[in-house]
């Protein structure tokens, strides 16, 4: 068993995390948060890493190659048992907690013999906030 160490950089990454539980974030943003530029970056990979291993954090695969986000779950989310919404145009990753996603796995593993890991599934679209801006742009364009 590897033992954890509560340093002050673990101390800044977890507060800065748990005071946005509704947000993601890639490593280069949280670098700047909690040390103003992109120093100890490998330092917050590691945090980053152990918190993951806890189950405190989550890690999501972002947009690109290479790209991934982490949001903060704390003690008691149970993260792995939902599907989650990320909306294309403004990025925002919500948790679709919702009895519609369990009976999806179940109709799936039942009808096509496939177990879904719904916490890792993602689903994308347009989140209500920019569907409502494309809609008020719409609007807009049509007065002119």
């Amino acid at each position: 068993m590897s033992k954890t160490y509560q340093t002050q950089g673990k101390n800044r990454l977890e507060s800065f995390l748990s005071s946005h539980p509704d947000a993601h974030f890639t490593v280069d943003e949280i670098c700047i948060a909690i040390n103003g530029d992109m120093s100890a970056k490998s330092s917050v990979y590691r945090n980053l890493s152990e918190l993951c291993r806890d189950g405190k954090v989550r890690k999501f695969k972002g947009e690109g190659e290479n790209a991934c986000v982490y949001q903060y779950l704390g003690e008691d989310r149970a993260c792995r048992d939902h599907f989650h919404l990320k909306c294309i145009e403004c990025g925002h990753l919500e948790h679709l907690e919702c009895f519609m996603g369990k009976d999806l796995c179940q109709h799936i593993g039942e009808h096509h013999g496939f177990t879904v890991d719904s916490g890792r599934s993602i689903l994308y679209g347009v989140c209500a906030k920019c569907c409502s801006k494309t809609d008020q742009k719409q609007q807009r364009e049509v007065k002119n």
